[in-house]
């Protein structure tokens, strides 16, 4: 709940400042968003025809089709992704280059609304009015399944949380529940009855809601292609290679060829006679999920001989594709319960010689069992290995190597054993992992889906959210249709702060102060001020402002950028920390400090004996003051620890009408 001035809709209180925006960017149309490179110098605003680039102390002006650009993130250290849309179908988000200034449509997307880098996966995530997307290199991007036709409005991001806010609701994805799955659900049986011994899958990156998986041994060396819900798109035969005995494969992204290889592992021995094991690769074919099923041909295939470096001769089900290093590792396959080993095949492989893969850590099941398939998350954060019984996950830390992160003990995760279950894969979106057996005794086989549990639904009821922002402590405010709230708990919980309808948005900076926006054409309540919580009062900031129709707000090295319907505009003479600071001075005086601002005043609020006699029920009575003062409406004290008063300030610059004031606020007294 909220307390002192929201007992109507809000009070502005007129305290005088020195801020003065100025025009930013060289635009007279609406901007919606602001980016500064600072390791580049380079600044961009995003507008109603494009981006605006200041680049080599000039603007430029950059963009596709005439499409606003809404939001844009940091790729890379050349390029940026930007959400750019107005319900065309070129509506979709972009990746900008910023040295040769061109863009390429990395995903095509409804309405998209906001574009953000999130640590937590990490990744980079888009919104739009069609779903939640999310990318791990910024080129391919997945719809996260449960937000399939919800229109995403917004985001809060933090280093440890993500916030979504939609039409009507808003979800949490935190540290504290990132490895929570559910339990299985059927996505499908194996349409196609060649695949009668799947011992390995894969997820396509690219080619959307598309599995890969093979046959165990003595089967022609081929793959094939599967949907999401288990039907048949294709079946590929690799020309030039055997299966003697595949047993897993994996994926890998090729960055000078902006493509995606496909591994397969001849890594089977049960027999411990051959010394020699074998990689295939092989470059992905595009594929699409609607297709009649094809037969064809894949060529050029790739032939990684290795050795284990302890000379023995390991059977293995298990291949691991690193996305961080390329590196591919090997779990061993034992013989119930003892230790499995982990061979490392350091990148770049090579296929002129073979291959030495060293051992670089040992892992053992908690309820034993042994490696028969596994998978590293796209993200490269997370490593799923399972037994016949169990699933087991490992979570890796930045800068850690697979080796590091699987000395440590694993998570079990769900998992309901099949008849042989052999196989498992990360969704391209790493919302999940799906599993597929073999068909021992001609039982038939289903993919199985384990869907991340990881998303919490606040307790949100205020319609759309128009704007999020965390703030250091992870404490997180929202924009919704009836004002500003505030969250402690990373967006579960929500409390009212102030009560306007035409709020559009809000941005905290590194100080934990707080800056609103309107887009309201009424000239007493439209614009930006700043918010102190703990007087809960407003301060408008509105001074050489061109429009007061704001889409945002955006911290700006020791500044701020309003992005408005007439272009942008930065605040001058602005520095943080703006806190108001209360102490008792001489006699009945309290004097009331702005620390750390410019145009900071101090004001002495001096109370006469009167003016505790002053009862509630009678406000708007002044008490009398000096013209260097606050001027008082009423005031009261109580237990002797607490002044509450409403008041302006009054000064020889700037004299206020306090009539009209309809609250207050309250503050201890040292």
């Amino acid at each position: 709940m909220c307390r002192g001035i929201i007992a109507a809709l809000f009070c502005i209180a007129s305290v005088s400042f020195a801020y003065t925006w100025v025009p930013y960017g060289n635009a007279d149309v609406p901007v919606y968003d602001f980016l500064a490179l600072p390791v580049q110098n380079i600044e961009i605003l995003c507008g109603e025809s494009g981006i605006l680039i200041y680049q080599t102390e000039s603007w430029g002006v950059y963009g596709v089709s005439d499409l606003p650009a809404r939001s844009a993130s940091l790729l890379d250290s050349t390029n940026i992704l930007v959400a750019m849309g107005n319900g065309s179908s070129e509506d979709g988000i972009y990746s900008f280059n910023t040295s040769n200034h061109t863009f390429e449509n990395v995903w095509a997307c409804s309405l998209p609304r906001s574009v953000d880098t999130v640590k937590l996966l990490p990744s980079h995530m888009g919104g739009g009015a069609d779903g939640l997307y999310v990318s791990f290199n910024g080129k391919d991007w997945n719809g996260m399944e449960m937000f399939d036709n919800v229109s995403v409005r917004s985001f809060g991001v933090s280093d440890s949380a993500v916030t979504i806010g939609t039409v009507s609701d808003i979800y949490v994805f935190d540290t504290n529940n990132r490895l929570q799955f559910g339990s299985p659900e059927v996505w499908g049986m194996l349409e196609c009855a060649a695949i009668d011994e799947a011992s390995g899958i894969v997820a396509s990156r690219r080619n959307a809601d598309v599995f890969w998986t093979h046959n165990d041994s003595g089967d022609w060396p081929r793959i094939f292609a599967l949907t999401s819900d288990a039907g048949h798109v294709g079946e590929y035969r690799i020309d030039g290679i055997t299966n003697r005995d595949w047993e897993d494969m994996a994926i890998g992204y090729v960055d000078e060829t902006d493509s995606y290889d496909l591994y397969i592992g001849e890594i089977g021995d049960n027999n411990h006679v051959h010394n020699t094991k074998k990689l295939y690769r092989v470059r992905e074919p595009a594929v699409s999920a609607s297709q009649p099923a094809v037969n064809d041909t894949l060529r050029n295939a790739e032939t990684v001989p290795f050795v284990y470096s302890d000379n023995v001769n390991h059977n293995a089900e298990t291949l691991l594709f690193d996305p961080v290093t390329r590196d591919v590792f090997i779990v061993t396959k034992g013989y119930g319960g003892g230790q499995e080993i982990v061979f490392r095949g350091e990148s770049p492989l090579i296929t002129t010689e073979t291959m030495v893969f060293d051992s670089v850590a040992t892992i053992s099941f908690p309820s034993g069992g042994t490696a028969v398939g596994g998978d590293i998350s796209p993200s490269g954060t997370a490593i799923l290995i399972k037994t016949y019984a169990k699933m087991y996950l490992w979570s890796r830390n930045v800068g850690e190597t697979v080796a590091e992160s699987l000395t440590r003990e694993p998570v079990a995760v769900p998992y309901t054993s099949e008849p042989q279950g052999e196989a498992v894969a990360w969704l391209a979106s790493e919302m999940g992992y799906v599993t597929v057996s073999e068909e021992p005794g001609g039982n038939p086989a289903y993919l199985f889906a384990y869907g991340r549990e990881c998303w919490d639904i606040s307790d949100w009821n205020d319609g759309i959210v128009r704007d999020m922002q965390f703030v250091s402590d992870d404490s997180l405010y929202a924009i919704g249709e009836s004002g500003l709230w505030r969250s402690t708990d990373r967006g579960r919980t929500w409390y009212t702060e102030i009560l306007s309808s035409q709020m559009s948005t809000v941005t905290v900076d590194s100080n934990g102060v707080v800056f609103t926006g309107w887009q309201n054409t009424d000239r007493d309540s439209a614009g930006i001020a700043v918010w102190w919580q703990s007087l809960e009062t407003l301060v408008s900031i509105n001074n050489g402002l061109r429009n007061t129709l704001v889409h945002a707000l955006v911290p700006c090295s020791m500044s701020l950028v309003a992005c408005t319907d007439n272009g942008a505009a930065l605040l001058n003479d602005y520095f943080a920390p703006m806190e108001l600071s209360c102490r008792r001075g001489t006699g009945d005086t309290i004097i009331l400090t702005w620390d750390t601002v410019p145009a900071a005043m101090a004001y002495a609020l001096y109370m006469s004996p009167n003016a505790y006699d002053i009862p509630i029920t009678s406000p708007f009575e002044t008490v009398t003051a000096p013209d260097t003062s606050l001027v008082m409406d009423w005031i009261h004290e109580t237990q002797d620890t607490t002044i509450y008063f409403t008041g302006a300030a009054l000064n020889e610059s700037n004299t206020t009408d306090t009539s009209n004031n309809t609250g207050g606020f309250d503050f201890d007294l040292p």
